[in-house]
Parts: structure tokens; C-alpha cells; sequence
């Protein structure tokens, strides 16, 4: 179901990197595949006044993907993270610098995307709920499958929200690749990921924070587990939020940055298979780790500033 802002579900994270390649080589460590440097595709439809033009300027910004399978019993919805790099700031268009600004200050998750089918909709809803954003821009790119000899093409036109107008950022696209965006060869990883479970954030003003984000973007009733934790959840996965109190309680002997000012979007919890073959990976790769047994945390000093917690597939979220 179809939320006011046209939203189906949370799609995935955006995680600010200081470079792709320092990204890729932590997120293997961990056990994960990480998608190929994408093709470098012409993408003239964000810049300044020059989209016909072939000697327009590209967009300086890139970025990696790790992509797994949808939520179970789904398909309409990718799911995966997503590795950002501002390459050349002072060559990027200004549109390409407005419709990023979110992407400041240090590494680590900066918005959670959410998947519309229909964005001008949404970008219509989210003006008439008093939202300023700068215009969509459209993009065309994709991976290069050398091993298989095959082009995995991805498009989606994104709408970001301007920054500040919501205690957590947030923003929707729209595409027509979902299938690409799962695309079963790389969807297979070592530490046996399956699919990103939640996102979670941190703040100081829990109580009105997330009453923003429930009735103002999302749409749904948020589910409190104490007064220091919440759920809100648009349909499958769930974005929980804590307070400094409760992240404490929830994660005792991990932390959420040692950089980042709050209030945050702070890290993911990814669904594995097999949480023995995780941890064997991470004691193979000298990885810092806490082991709660039934689920492990990645220190975010590991993961481009980004804690990331492992359940087993079998189990939900406590």
C-alpha cells in the first residue's frame, strides 16, 4: 500500500564515503560482494543548461553499490547500500551541488531513500506538505558484467528534499530497473547477506522527532518499545529510533560515531543466513566486532562510519 507521499517502502541507505575504493575494500572485508565501479554513461541531465550538448560537464559525484535480494515474498522494492563520493567538489554543477547537500561533514549514512512509482507525485505531495526541493534530475548508468559479458543498466530520477526541513533526511526515487537493482549474480555474498532489515537513527528529542517523521513523512502509526525506543515502519522494513539512553541499552559496548553530531542516521541491520559464517569471516579479517550471539555489531570505524548490526534470517528484530 501506497503511503500520502507515494512512497511503497524504505529502498535503501546512503552512506557518504571519503573514497569508493577505501568503501569497497572495508565492505569486503566484512564479507560482501560490492558491485563493480558502475560505467561511466554520459549524465548531462545534471548539468547547468548543457543536457544537449556534447561537450557538457559530467557530474563529479559516484558512487558503489552492494545490492542484495528483496524483503522476503517482495520483488517491487531494491534493497541495498549505497556507497556516495563527492570526487571533484569544485567541478560539480551547482544542481548537482544543491540536490546533494545533504552529503556534508563526515563519512557515514546520510539519508534513507524510499521507492515511489510515481515521483511526480510525490514531489507534488511533498510541496503541498510545505517541503522545498530543488528539481528532479534523471540519471542513466550501470555495471559492466565482465564475467558473464553482459551490461546491467540502472536509471532513476531522484527527489531530495532540501536539508533541515525534517529532523532525518529522507528522500524517494523512482525507477524502472528494480530487476537490475537485484540482479541475482551479485546478490550472492560471503558472510550470506541476505537483505537489509532496518535502518536506525539517534537523537536527543525522541519524542517529537519521531512524531515528525510518523505523521509528517510517513504516514503510519510509530510503535514504541519503551520510552527510549521506536519503530516506525512504512511496510517491511523498519527504521528504529533511539535515544542516547536507548542506544545504550540496545547496543551496550558499541557506539554510533565518534564524529557525527546528533541527532543521526547511524547504521543498518542486515539479515544473514548464517551468523556463524559471518563471524568466521570477521575473525578471519581481524574484524573489530561485538558478538551479542543472537545478532553482531560492526564497530563504525570499520564501515565508512556506519554501524551495522547482523541478525539471522530466521529471527526478527527484539
Amino acid at each position: 500500500m501506497e503511503r500520502g507521499l507515494g512512497i511503497i517502502d524504505i529502498d535503501h541507505l546512503m552512506i557518504r564515503t571519503r573514497s569508493l575504493d577505501h568503501a569497497a575494500q572495508a565492505y569486503k572485508r566484512l564479507g560482501f560482494f560490492v558491485c563493480p565501479p558502475r560505467k561511466r554513461i554520459e549524465m548531462s541531465a545534471f548539468a547547468d543548461g548543457f543536457r544537449s550538448q556534447a561537450n557538457a560537464p559530467k557530474a563529479t559525484l559516484n558512487n558503489r553499490h552492494i545490492i542484495f535480494k528483496a524483503y522476503p515474498g517482495r520483488s517491487d522494492v531494491a534493497n541495498f547500500l549505497e556507497f556516495m563520493c563527492i570526487e571533484d567538489p569544485l567541478a560539480t554543477p551547482s544542481k548537482v551541488t544543491q540536490l546533494m547537500a545533504f552529503l556534508g561533514d563526515s563519512e557515514g549514512p546520510k539519508t534513507v531513500v524510499c521507492l515511489t512509482p510515481d515521483i511526480n507525485a510525490s514531489v507534488a505531495e511533498f510541496k503541498r506538505r510545505g517541503f522545498e526541493s530543488p528539481p528532479t534530475i534523471p540519471f542513466e548508468t550501470g555495471w559492466d558484467d565482465t564475467e558473464r559479458g553482459t551490461f546491467v543498466r540502472i536509471e532513476a530520477r531522484p527527489f531530495v528534499p532540501l536539508p533541515g526541513q525534517m529532523p532525518f533526511q529522507m528522500n524517494c526515487y523512482e525507477t524502472s530497473t528494480i530487476d537490475n537493482y537485484q540482479y541475482t549474480p551479485w546478490t550472492a555474498h560471503p558472510n550470506t547477506a541476505r537483505y537489509v532489515k532496518g535502518v536506525m537513527s539517534v537523537t536527543e528529542n525522541l519524542c517529537s522527532d519521531v512524531e515528525f517523521m510518523a505523521s509528517r513523512i510517513l504516514d503510519v502509526e510509530p510503535r514504541w518499545l519503551d520510552e527510549h525506543a521506536c519503530v516506525i515502519r512504512p511496510r517491511d522494513i523498519e527504521w528504529r529510533f533511539f535515544s542516547p539512553t536507548g542506544f545504550a541499552s540496545r547496543y551496550p559496548g558499541c557506539h554510533y560515531s565518534d564524529v557525527r553530531l546528533l541527532l543521526a542516521t547511524i547504521g543498518a541491520t542486515v539479515a544473514v543466513d548464517s551468523l556463524p559464517a559471518l563471524k568466521s569471516i570477521l575473525r578471519a579479517n581481524a574484524v573489530d566486532h561485538v558478538d551479542f550471539g543472537d545478532r553482531v555489531c560492526i564497530s563504525p570505524e570499520v564501515a565508512c562510519n556506519t554501524l551495522l548490526e547482523f541478525v539471522a534470517t530466521a529471527g526478527e528484530i527484539k
